[in-house]
């Protein structure tokens, strides 16, 4: 049987993004810290303001791992980064943790936000 899906997101290339419900019990024992913070999840999913190739997971089983950062989605920890690596196959694509943090993760940047500055 298939784990139950909590929510889906597309992803800021237009990739749904499943959220299960096992990955996100597995992120809410390690980081309590994102209880009740789904939005923040979603939104670093749907409009991230950098996407990072981690160095330390290469592409393999024909499986590309991205990670998705947004700085000051949370609530609380608005200082901080949410930081959401998804894992992206032919088939489908889905959370595997997310977390908050003071650093970028180390990796190839695929992708940054420009900041939108007046002339």
């Amino acid at each position: 049987m298939a784990p139950r899906t909590l929510f889906e997101v597309p992803d800021g290339r237009g990739k749904l993004v499943r959220v299960y419900e096992p990955s996100w019990r597995h992120v809410l024992k390690g980081h309590p810290e994102l209880a009740g913070e789904e939005e923040a999840v979603r939104l670093t999913i749907s409009d991230p303001d950098m996407v990072i190739r981690p160095s330390n997971r290469p592409q393999g089983r024909n499986i590309d791992r991205r990670v998705n950062v947004r700085l000051g989605p949370h609530s609380r920890y608005n200082e901080l980064y949410v930081v959401v690596p998804i894992d992206y196959s032919r088939e489908e694509s889905w959370l595997v943790t997310a977390f908050v943090s003071a650093q970028t993760p180390k990796g190839d940047l695929l992708f940054v936000r420009v900041p939108f500055r007046w002339s």
